[in-house]
């Protein structure tokens, strides 16, 4: 399994925002920025939010069947 928290994290640090910068860039809440850290989970939509709130573009291509 992918540790997403691990990812956000590291992509966060990177781009040397804090977690209240990504909340903004995000549009996502407080809360939100904080538990995908902690619990090291989150769906796919709020993994490419924070992503594209870092400034990284990535992409998702449905596979059919997977869910």
């Amino acid at each position: 399994m992918i540790d997403t928290g691990e990812i956000i994290k590291a992509c966060r640090k990177y781009r040397k925002m804090s977690q209240a910068e990504l909340v903004r860039a995000s549009g996502l809440a407080k809360q939100t920025v904080s538990h995908v850290e902690s619990t090291k989970s989150c769906t796919v939509a709020t993994f490419v939010q924070l992503l594209n709130g870092m400034g990284f573009d990535i992409e998702v291509i449905p596979i059919e069947g997977w869910e």
